[in-house]
């Protein structure tokens, strides 16, 4: 199970791209054997605006507590690009 200090940072990544916070990075730091033990979702809601802003995240849902194999949905004006 992550940490409440974890799940404080993860629910603060809002308001910007999901592409400037580097999520695995930030897994891999807090999960145990420093990989990445959680899983990502993307729910697409082109209603938050920044339309001129790729994966812009208006909010995310964590499951609570959020445990290894656990999944983080990140609520998004668009779905991210993969390139």
């Amino acid at each position: 199970m992550l940490g409440s200090a974890d799940r404080r940072s993860l629910e603060q990544q809002i308001g910007t791209s999901f592409t400037n916070f580097s999520v695995d990075d930030f897994y891999r730091r807090v999960c145990p054997a420093h990989d990445v033990c959680v899983h990502n979702a993307f729910r697409e809601e082109p209603g938050l605006g920044h339309a001129d802003e790729d994966c812009w995240v208006g909010r995310n849902e964590i499951p609570d507590p959020l445990v290894e194999g656990g999944t983080v949905t990140w609520v998004v004006n668009n779905l991210c690009d993969p390139a």
